[in-house]
Parts: C-alpha cells; sequence; structure tokens
C-alpha cells in the first residue's frame, strides 16, 4: 500500500425488522459508511426506503438480502446466506466485516451471532432507552479461538479471556 491509499471502513451486516431506530443509532455512533442488511421478504419494501435515505446521508447499502426467519429451516438457511455473503464481501480474509445483533427477529439475531463466532467478527448492539447507547461485543471473537466445544464451555464459565 503506498501512502494515498485508503482503508476501506469496514461492512456492518445489519439485520432490520420493523425497527429502524437502532440502526440508525449504531450508524450515528459508530460512523457506520457500508453496510449489507438482512431483512424479510416481508418488510422488503419498507427496507429498501430506509436504504434509500441512508444513501441520501452518505451510508453505501451494499446489498439487501432477503432471509426468512418464519420457517422451520430458517435456522439452517439464514446462516447458510450470511456465511455465503460474507465470503462474498471477503473472498481473501482482508475486508473487515462486523455484525449488528439488534434487529430482525430472534433468528435472525441468533444466526448472525452464530456466523459472527464462525468467522470471529467484531459486533454491537443497541441498547434500548433509557441507556440509548451501543455496546461493542468481542464474545464471538474470543469464543472462535478454542479448539473444541469443551474448551469454549469451561473458558465461557471462566470468563473466557
Amino acid at each position: 500500500m503506498t501512502g494515498g491509499d485508503k482503508i476501506p471502513s469496514p461492512i456492518h451486516f445489519i439485520n432490520l425488522g420493523m425497527s429502524k431506530e437502532h440502526v440508525t443509532k449504531a450508524i450515528d455512533q459508530l460512523s457506520i459508511r457500508r453496510m449489507v442488511v438482512f431483512t424479510s421478504p416481508q418488510l422488503r419494501s419498507e427496507a429498501e426506503s430506509y436504504c434509500t435515505e441512508l444513501a441520501e446521508k452518505g451510508v453505501e447499502v451494499l446489498e439487501i438480502i432477503d432471509v426468512d426467519p418464519f420457517q422451520p429451516d430458517s435456522l439452517g438457511n439464514m446462516m447458510q446466506s450470511m456465511l455465503r455473503t460474507y465470503d462474498k464481501y471477503d473472498p481473501d480474509g482482508r475486508t473487515e466485516v462486523v455484525s449488528g445483533l439488534t434487529g430482525g427477529t430472534n433468528l435472525m439475531a441468533i444466526s448472525l451471532g452464530i456466523v459472527s463466532m464462525l468467522k470471529r467478527m467484531h459486533c454491537h448492539y443497541v441498547v434500548s432507552p433509557p441507556d440509548d447507547r451501543v455496546i461493542e461485543i468481542d464474545i464471538f471473537e474470543r469464543m472462535a479461538g478454542c479448539n473444541t466445544l469443551e474448551e469454549m464451555e469451561q473458558g465461557l464459565k471462566g470468563g473466557l479471556r
């Protein structure tokens, strides 16, 4: 890299449901500039409108991906979609991808959490008012360093440093 090269901003994977306030809070507090949005097909049009507003404010929405959180096989299907998306945006391991665990359904958050552990992604979560803040989460990065499930369990019991 030469002195003039610019390091690209991280890509944030964001689950988006009906509430948009958490995304706006994360964008503002974390200065998010690039993101991929996961939403349900039922909320696609609403997500597109919101993403258009974000684009006008300088946030590049790279892609909106439909995931269906309401089927018996949803968890596996969503993880599969998220892993494929991760590989698309970080094919060589040189792109920082961060996950936002607030938003969407519980199953969407679980899916992104598991993907975050597998890919050692840094995460964030928006705490609702009255605290109204973004907390950063690095537990999945630390868990991914464990070699066995037993090591992971013992590490979690002991605080996983």
